[in-house]
Order: structure tokens, then sequence, then C-alpha cells
């Protein structure tokens, strides 16, 4: 799909759980997301993260394994476990979306600076439709969502 025009997203999402009797809590979270795009012309994988509400390119790769190397790359995260806790445990949740055209174009402008993030909620209803109509059509081409998640075993601190 990237090399048809589309682009991928990436999230990835840390929480921290207390193990309860009567339902786990949910201590923190934090998630990151990061954008794909194949540039045909320049035959090149660029990539950017999201932070603070605007797009920030963090570089190019020629191929699809080395730029999944370096999206993919082992990271922090910045939630630490409280001293002293019990039944703790961390779970990972990465979600891979292949995007539309339109989709593609917003990641652009959003680099640009020209929009706020649509994909955060910042959108007036009209584009919200579009932007639906532009899901569909993602997946009636063959666009994607795939999910995987992991928890860690309980530990103590």
């Amino acid at each position: 799909m990237l090399a048809s025009g589309f682009s991928a997203r990436l999230l990835v999402t840390v929480e921290l759980w207390r193990s309860r009797a009567f339902g786990d809590e949910r201590l923190e979270q934090v998630t990151s997301e990061r954008a794909v795009r194949y540039d045909p012309v320049r035959k090149a994988y660029f990539y950017a993260r999201f932070e603070r509400d605007t797009w920030i390119e963090e570089g190019q790769r020629s191929t699809l394994d080395s730029v999944r190397n370096a999206v993919g790359a082992p990271q922090s995260s910045p939630i630490m476990a409280p001293r002293n806790g019990r039944g703790l445990y961390y779970t990972v949740t990465v979600t891979v979306e292949t995007l539309s055209s339109d989709d593609l174009n917003e990641v652009k402008h959003w680099v640009s600076g020209e929009l706020q993030p649509a994909l955060h909620g910042k959108r007036d209803a009209g584009t919200v439709l579009s932007r639906t109509f532009g899901w569909l059509f993602s997946r009636l081409m063959g666009g994607d969502t795939k999910h995987a998640s992991q928890s860690t075993d309980k530990f103590d601190t």
C-alpha cells in the first residue's frame, strides 16, 4: 500500500496498571504516533512523529526494511512504576493503520503547519464526514488496521 501512494500510521500505547480484586486500575498511559509515506519521485520512505499537536519529520530511508527498523527501534517509556507498588504490570498496544491519500495530504499539511491535527478531534462536521468516506475508500482499496497487544508479568517495586 505504501508504494501505491498510501501512508501508514503507527500508534504505540504504553500503560501502567495495578492489579486489584475488583478490576484493575490504570495508573498512567502514554501514546506515541508516527506516520510513514513513500515518495516515488525521490524513491524514499519518509517518516514523522506527532508531538505537541504537530508532525515532526524524523528522516528518510531508501528501503522499507530500513524504515521499519528506524520506526520500530526500541524506545524508553516515560512511565515509571511507583515505589512500594504491588501487583503492577505494563501493557503495550501497537496499531498499524493504512491511511487514505487524503490523510497523507493532511500529514503533509501538518508538517508544514497549515492545519490543526485532524486525527485528534479538531475538525468541523463536514471534515469528519469526508474523513469517514476517505476511511471507507481506503478500506475498499485494501487499506487495513492491525492491532497487537502484550502485557508484562505482574511485579512489585
